[in-house]
């Protein structure tokens, strides 16, 4: 089971699931087809920071907003889902 964290908000009922490693580079590759230094670029992050995430570091809710909101920027249609699950391809 995928750990819980409470959200900043701290209402007992908001939660925050981290994104799956998987999840974040199929958004970087497959959804926005850069590198980690472009997708960096466009979230405000170092390529660092994008390197660690899809190692297993979790997004701050304030990084997993400017991804959503690079994508719309872009003219890229988005669903918040693609944070939390990778299509069974991508995750194989």
């Amino acid at each position: 089971m995928r750990e819980r964290i409470i959200c900043a908000c701290q209402k007992s009922d908001c939660a925050y699931y981290p994104p799956t490693m998987e999840a974040i580079k199929h958004i970087r590759t497959q959804i926005f087809g850069v590198t980690q230094s472009e997708f960096a670029s466009f979230v405000g992050v170092a390529q660092a920071s994008v390197s660690r995430w899809e190692r297993g570091a979790s997004p701050s809710l304030t990084e997993l907003r400017s991804i959503r909101l690079a994508a719309l920027a872009r003219g890229i249609p988005w669903d918040d889902s693609y944070f939390f699950e990778a299509p069974a391809e991508a995750a194989e």
